[in-house]
Formats: C-alpha cells, sequence, structure tokens
C-alpha cells in the first residue's frame, strides 16, 4: 500500500511543498521518502507558457527486516523545466537532478529523470495525464509510462497514476484548479 501526503504554501509564483511518500510491503519491510523543495514559475507575457524551477531535499529510507539495517540516503534535488498550454492542454517537459550526499558526484552518486507528461482538463474538477520518462544514473537505465487522472475539490488534489501511485494533496493559500500536472 503507498500513502502520500503534500501540503504547500503559496507565494505569488512561488511555492514552498513538503512531500512525503511511503510503501510498507509488509509487516517488516518498508519505504520512507520525504521531500522539501522550493519552486518556481516565471510565465512569460502571454501567460501561455513558463519556466519552472525547484531546489530542495530528499531524505530515503529503506528498511528490509534481516536483509539490510535500515538504510538512509540522503540527496539534493535540483530541476529545471518548461511548461506550454493550448486550450484545455498543458503540457510540461522536466529534467531532474538528484544529487546524494555527502559525494555529490554528477557521475557515480547521482540520478537524473527527464520527464515529458501532456494534461488534458475533461472538465473544472478532472483532468487526466499521459507521458514518458526515463531514468539514468545509480541504476541501470528505464524508461516508464505515465498515465492517469487528477480530480480536484476545493483545495484538494486527488491523484492517481499508473503504474503505481496514488497521492491526496491539500493546497494552503489560494485554490488554483488550472495547476494540471503534477
Amino acid at each position: 500500500s503507498f500513502v502520500f501526503l503534500s501540503t504547500a504554501i503559496n507565494a505569488l509564483d512561488q511555492q514552498v511543498s513538503v512531500e512525503g511518500h511511503g510503501a510498507q510491503y509488509d509487516k517488516k519491510h518498508s519505504w520512507q521518502e520525504e521531500t522539501v523543495l522550493y519552486n518556481f514559475k516565471k510565465m512569460n507575457r502571454a501567460g501561455d507558457s513558463a519556466l519552472v524551477s525547484s531546489i530542495g531535499f530528499r531524505r530515503d529510507t529503506l528498511d528490509l527486516h534481516h536483509h539490510l539495517h535500515p538504510s538512509n540516503y540522503n540527496s539534493v534535488l535540483a530541476l529545471v523545466g518548461a511548461e506550454k498550454s493550448y486550450d484545455k492542454w498543458l503540457w510540461l517537459s522536466t529534467f531532474e537532478g538528484l544529487f546524494q550526499n555527502p559525494t555529490f558526484n554528477p557521475i557515480n552518486s547521482t540520478r537524473y529523470t527527464f520527464e515529458v507528461v501532456g494534461s488534458y482538463q475533461f472538465t473544472e474538477r478532472l483532468s487526466g495525464q499521459f507521458g514518458a520518462g526515463t531514468r539514468f544514473g545509480l541504476h541501470t537505465p528505464r524508461g516508464y509510462p505515465i498515465l492517469g487522472l487528477l480530480y480536484f475539490v476545493d483545495r484538494w488534489k486527488f491523484e492517481v497514476l499508473l503504474p503505481d501511485s496514488a497521492s491526496a494533496s491539500y493546497q494552503f493559500g489560494k485554490a488554483k484548479h488550472v495547476e494540471l500536472l503534477r
């Protein structure tokens, strides 16, 4: 089972977010991840595209009972990307670097992720997502699909993404239903 919690504090086009993810595989095997990000968004004059970036900190804990002692990985996270809107579509492409402490070696201790995601607004409260991503560094490179639904209720955002993610987010401050992507 997966558990996800996200809160956000808005300040104009900047946002601080705190996210927590976790999976309890059985009574003795679990994984938790906590992320703190400061997000920037710079809209163009026409308001139909923007540059996005984030910088923050992530901590992963893996506990595999009788196989490994609990392992903690601390990382600095940096992301850059661009978004573009067309009528009911919003497209987002991002490139992320996850630099593990304490080495910050760009080859041996860094994971890179590139994603391209499209989101279509069906109604004011419901939108669908599809896209693809790839990860490389630290582990064997792999690609993955992104397919899911987002549902907005007041300041809540519910998200189901295939293959294995479900989340609920609450936004403090002014609610924005136009923010279609995760």
